[in-house]
């Protein structure tokens, strides 16, 4: 598969792009990334992607020209994995790994039956005492109650996990400490006195970050100046998605709308 394209700002990891044809799409009209988002290969402006109109709102669709019709939708997932994940046995659904099917990134698809779609479902999908629909796996939960145990903070229970830093995946780890939902598991541990926080920068150092981001400051320049560590490149990643839901005022919209970048 050759690489078309990607981006490499100082202040943004790169993002590599692949000419997408599968379905009928019209040659060369666009590309996709890994991570699921989807452009005119022309203009490089990034298309809107939607909720799909008769299926559950969290698949997202996108409309795209094919060479018979103008405007047709295609399922995103569907779009990643038929360029991106092989498919020798012709199996004919896909399925999300960690069960979010809002996560559309290759790393979180697989091609399934439908007799294996509906026994992974059955068999894989992790219960919370108190939330019967939760996509977290019982190893995951172990490890965050093993990282609260050490005092890790929200931001690096939720990277080491795999998960977005995001407000509402902070609450899911601020339940499981409290004994709100997975009880039967994070009773095995002394969470009592954990002192995990949700974010490890006081209010002053996320107002001096923001102020950096307003000035224009990258990531690298940010953690420069506020000296955190990000000598590897997992420390650099996690930073920097730290940044970036600050940036697109995900976390802390209190702080960072006072700010207009």
């Amino acid at each position: 598969m050759k690489i078309i394209s990607f981006l490499n700002k100082e202040d943004e990891m790169p993002i590599y792009w692949y000419k997408l044809n599968c379905d009928n799409i019209k040659d060369n009209l666009y590309e996709i990334s890994e991570t699921s988002e989807i452009r005119s290969a022309k203009t490089k402006k990034i298309l809107k992607q939607r909720n799909h109109k008769s299926r559950s709102s969290s698949y997202k669709d996108i409309a795209l020209s094919t060479n018979i019709i103008k405007g047709k939708s295609f399922l995103v997932h569907r779009l990643v994995a038929k360029t991106f994940i092989p498919n020798p046995y012709n199996k004919p659904e896909v399925n999300h790994k960690n069960y979010d099917t809002k996560k559309n990134y290759c790393d979180n698809l697989e091609w399934m039956t439908h007799k294996e779609n509906v026994e992974y479902s059955k068999n894989n999908i992790k219960r919370g005492e108190d939330n019967i629909n939760s996509s977290l796996t019982n190893d995951q939960v172990y490890k965050i109650c093993n990282m609260l145990q050490e005092n890790k903070s929200y931001s690096e229970i939720l990277f080491n996990i795999g998960m977005e830093d995001s407000d509402n995946n902070r609450d899911t780890v601020g339940n499981i400490k409290r004994g709100i939902t997975y009880k039967n598991i994070s009773k095995q541990f002394n969470l009592s006195n954990a002192n995990a926080k949700s974010s490890k920068y006081d209010i002053n150092t996320i107002r001096d970050i923001c102020r950096y981001i307003f000035n224009g400051y990258d990531y690298i320049k940010i953690a420069e100046l506020i000296n955190e560590d990000i000598s590897d490149i997992n420390k650099k990643k996690s930073f920097y998605e730290f940044i970036r839901l600050i940036k697109n005022r995900k976390n802390y919209k209190d702080i960072s709308s006072e700010y207009n970048w």
